[in-house]
């Protein structure tokens, strides 16, 4: 079935059918899906599309993140494919997403291309473990990790400046008189997690302050509201960080249901600074971390490697900036 014969089926422009496949912001949730569910029915789905439409000259790559149960990283790997693409399209390289789940691994089935023609790749998030990196190695590309780094592998990786942010966010609830500063986060293994809770560590240390860190089994929407299911009535009156904005906003939305608000009953703060960052009532106090900047800095050495340029093996640590809002 050609594009216009699609088009023509399920009544969406080519234009926005081309969009949405080539996972294109400006589109709405309901078009999107449309499109996707009639793809389906003609077994194909973006990367299939991009592999028919790429040149013979191109070359792959393929965009690794791990699906977490029913909350897969969506509003991260959209953002990091959007700025991957901004670089990879300019040297015609194809990007490939590819989903790492806990029950199945790594699997290429659904790839539209087969293992031996991904010529490197970007493994997405702080939550792919260490044997998935482990598995892509004797295949003898590129990998680069992106918001993430590994202390088992020597290879390079594309960060935020995690542990001076949390520092910096963890003095500002400080600063607000705060005087029990709890920390909310995930495994603490996964690198972010174990770069902020040293962050956090030290802003108490200087002040004397004992760290009291809750860890949860991930970092979703979904923990975030068992967090104050199980400790929400020990925190009424801290501050409390979390290690991001996910888990501070189902906390939130958790404490409406009991009736607690920030900052009354608590100060609530946040890290990634995520679109629903500025949604939640009240707005939440957050960390801004340049998603999309970091993904290009990963496509751009990805395209050194590829052409053979590569220097030794790099650590990039981007700044962020606090963004203080009305949680705290």
């Amino acid at each position: 079935m050609t594009l216009k014969d699609l088009s023509e089926k399920i009544h969406v422009s080519p234009s926005t059918i081309s969009r949405v496949m080539n996972n294109k912001p400006g589109i709405s949730e309901r078009t999107r899906n449309r499109v996707f569910e009639a793809l389906k029915e003609q077994g194909m789905h973006s990367s299939t599309w991009k592999v028919k439409q790429a040149g013979s000259d191109a070359r792959f790559i393929g965009l690794i993140v791990r699906a977490r149960g029913e909350e897969q990283d969506n509003i991260f790997y959209q953002t990091s494919i959007q700025g991957c693409e901004v670089e990879l399209n300019k040297h015609n390289i194809i990007s490939i997403p590819l989903v790492y789940t806990d029950e199945k691994g790594l699997s290429f089935e659904n790839s539209p291309i087969a293992v031996e023609r991904f010529q490197g790749f970007i493994l997405r998030g702080q939550s792919i473990p260490t044997e998935c990196i482990a598995s892509l190695q004797r295949y003898n590309v590129p990998i680069i990790l992106l918001e993430n780094d590994n202390e088992n592998f020597e290879l390079d990786s594309i960060r935020c400046n995690n542990r001076q942010l949390a520092c910096s966010m963890t003095e500002h609830l400080i600063a607000k008189g705060y005087t029990r500063i709890f920390h909310i986060t995930g495994p603490k293994n996964w690198y972010n997690n174990s770069e902020r809770i040293n962050g956090y560590r030290q802003a108490l240390s200087q002040c004397r302050m004992k760290p009291e860190i809750l860890n949860m089994k991930d970092t979703t929407l979904r923990t975030g509201r068992d967090a104050f299911l199980e400790y929400g009535n020990m925190l009424k009156g801290a501050g409390i960080f979390f290690v991001n904005d996910a888990m501070a906003i189902g906390f939130l939305d958790e404490a409406k249901k009991a009736g607690l608000y920030a900052p009354n009953d608590f100060a609530i703060a946040g890290f990634d600074d995520i679109p629903w960052a500025t949604l939640s009532h009240p707005a939440l106090t957050t960390a801004h971390v340049d998603v999309k900047g970091m993904a290009r800095i990963a496509a751009i050495r990805m395209i050194d490697l590829l052409d053979g340029h590569g220097t030794p093996t790099i650590k990039v640590e981007m700044k962020g900036r606090l963004v203080i809002r009305q949680t705290t």
